[in-house]
Order: C-alpha cells, then sequence, then structure tokens
C-alpha cells in the first residue's frame, strides 16, 4: 500500500460544513487595512455589497447569511 502525500490526505478529508466555518473566521476577524481596522464582512457592506448584483434583496452581508442559514 502506498502512503499518501499531506496534499492527498487534505483532499481526503474535506467537510463543507468545516469549510464554512474557516470561510466565516476569515469573513469575521480584523483585517488591518490603513488607519481603520474592519473586518472583511465590514469593508464589503460599505463599499461593495449594495453594488452587487448577485446579492438579490439582501440589504447586507448579515442579511445574506442569515438567508442562506449560515449563521
Amino acid at each position: 500500500m502506498r502512503r499518501k502525500n499531506i496534499f492527498e490526505t487534505l483532499a481526503g478529508k474535506y467537510d463543507i460544513a468545516i469549510e464554512l466555518k474557516r470561510i466565516s473566521v476569515l469573513f469575521h476577524n480584523i483585517s488591518f487595512t490603513g488607519d481603520n481596522d474592519a473586518t472583511i464582512e465590514e469593508i464589503v457592506d460599505d463599499y461593495r455589497f449594495c453594488d452587487w448584483k448577485s446579492r438579490g434583496s439582501c440589504l447586507n452581508c448579515h442579511d445574506m447569511s442569515d438567508t442562506l442559514g449560515l449563521c
């Protein structure tokens, strides 16, 4: 039996729930952008979310997360 390398092992352990949790952690952690500390979610809400045509009728990132059942 051949041994797997770390990349094959990681590929075999894919779990969508864990991946969504990782994205959430990244999305809500503080990002340092110049003089203002903000999360990625805050930056997207402030500058891009309302311009995104695929947002449907969602008002902001949190509303979209609730609508999709991710919170």
